[in-house]
């Protein structure tokens, strides 16, 4: 009678088990794979860098198949940023008005009607004031783009909040040395580009100056037309073309009398040239050898945490005690971890003792 009441109390009772063992099993799963000795840490660590390596390229190289969160999506994020500085750059809109006050407060050493050598330098830096800022902004977004990328990568490649902090760690100087260098590269740019003499051999540059020139002699043909500078009045007050005076002669005449009018026009559609020329250049620059160079290329950041680098900083003798200061497992967890496979063992040991009753 006893017998028959237990038996049939048995399949409640494996249930409950079941549940058990599975929850056991769950809790172990959390707590990742046991780390105990150095080939189980390696295998561990090796095995995160091989998945974080492959999101981060695919990342990069715009192939988002794969990547779940539009937070690892880090070419489209850094090109909407380069987007950003290159707008931002072009609105930096140079003014001219003031060529006239600078080349007159440099005019005690050159000659009338001449413009000092030193006047078109300070009117380029003048012009170029704002790029610094501009650039220096676009770089700190990028950083933090990449930063944000990173953290969605590891938190996807190791779930585990305490190593992920210590990978997170274990990584960040060689992190910042890539943006000390990505600041360098930079500051050499701008030198190069701002403080540097004005120098380019762009075929571009001839025809801007000269689209500019004409410009201003078709804009000021028109005005002269409008007020009819080069009719004459007839005998009963009709408008007649006076041909012997031609339109480009007015317009040479209006513009080029002055010695020192012409320097600044002149002046004027040189550097407006060579701005727009030299913007461009300035953002390419910026975002190939800063950005692409030091944040997204082999050294930086995006692509830094890969096997061949965990291999070169822990795989070896020499390199245990900083792997088991890495991958260790804390002795809390690693008292849990035995707690737990303890429990998972009493849990199919009277599984197995259920069924066999069962049996009976």
């Amino acid at each position: 009678m006893r017998n028959r009441h237990v038996k049939q109390s048995i399949p409640s009772l494996l249930s409950e088990i079941k549940a058990k063992l599975a929850l056991c099993n769950d809790d172990i799963s959390k707590l990742g794979p046991p780390c105990d000795t150095n080939f189980q840490q390696f295998t561990l660590i090796n095995g995160i860098a091989t998945k974080y390596s492959k999101m981060a390229e695919n990342s990069l190289n715009g192939n988002y198949r794969g990547l779940n969160k539009s937070d690892m999506f880090a070419r489209k994020l850094i090109r909407d940023g380069l987007d950003k500085f290159c707008t931002t750059l072009q609105a930096e809109d140079p003014a001219y008005g003031w060529i006239p006050q600078v080349a007159e407060s440099f005019r005690g050493t050159k000659f009338p009607g001449d413009l000092n050598p030193l006047v078109v330098d300070f009117l380029w830096r003048k012009q170029t004031t704002g790029w610094r800022a501009i650039a220096e902004q676009a770089l700190v977004k990028a950083e933090s783009i990449v930063e944000r990328v990173n953290e969605a990568l590891y938190q996807s490649v190791c779930p585990d909040d305490d190593l992920r902090v210590k990978l997170r760690d274990w990584v960040h100087a060689d992190f910042q040395k890539a943006s000390v260098d990505a600041a360098k590269e930079l500051e050499r740019l701008i030198a190069d580009e701002i403080e540097g003499h004005l120098f380019t051999l762009h075929p571009h540059f001839t025809a801007l100056r000269t689209y500019r020139q004409q410009n201003r002699i078709n804009e000021v043909t028109s005005i002269l037309a409008k007020k009819k500078a080069w009719m004459k009045q007839e005998q009963g007050g009709a408008l007649i073309p006076n041909l012997s005076i031609s339109s480009d002669k007015i317009v040479g005449t209006e513009l080029y009398h002055d010695k020192e009018l012409a320097v600044v026009l002149n002046t004027h559609d040189s550097l407006e040239a060579y701005y727009e020329l030299a913007r461009y250049r300035f953002t390419d620059n910026v975002a190939t050898q800063v950005i692409e160079r030091h944040l997204l290329g082999p050294d930086g950041p995006s692509r830094l945490f890969s096997l061949q680098y965990v291999s070169e900083k822990l795989y070896g003798e020499q390199n245990e005690d900083a792997l088991e200061n890495l991958v260790g497992e804390h002795p809390n967890k690693a008292q849990k971890r035995l707690g737990l496979d303890s429990e998972r063992r009493s849990l199919e040991e009277s599984m197995k003792r259920l069924q066999a009753f069962k049996i009976l």
